[in-house]
């Protein structure tokens, strides 16, 4: 009988990354590519969002709060990736 590991952390990682565009793979489909560009979209939509908040409200762009938000949020991110990823690796194993 074979037995099952369950999901690579390293693969988990390896594709967070490249979904991101931390990574760069040597062939990018064009589905991947669209994703990136519109993941570049929405880094920029928070970045130019908060450069706005920061000068509405005389805030410094590296206020503690701002950066904690920002924070949860990446954390937040890496965390749904990775439930997703898990969740697609036991689907596979399940012939789902």
């Amino acid at each position: 009988m074979k037995e099952i590991r369950g999901p690579d952390a390293g693969r988990r990682k390896l594709a967070y990354q490249q979904l991101n565009g931390f990574t760069k793979t040597e062939e990018e489909d064009g589905q991947k590519a669209g994703t990136q560009v519109r993941i570049g979209f929405l880094v920029d939509e928070i970045y130019r969002h908060r450069l706005n908040l920061c000068n509405r409200v005389s805030l410094d762009f590296e206020d503690e709060d701002l950066e904690a938000i920002v924070t949860a949020y990446e954390q937040l991110s890496r965390l749904c990736a990775g439930f997703m990823y898990n969740q697609g690796w036991y689907d596979r194993n399940r012939g789902l």
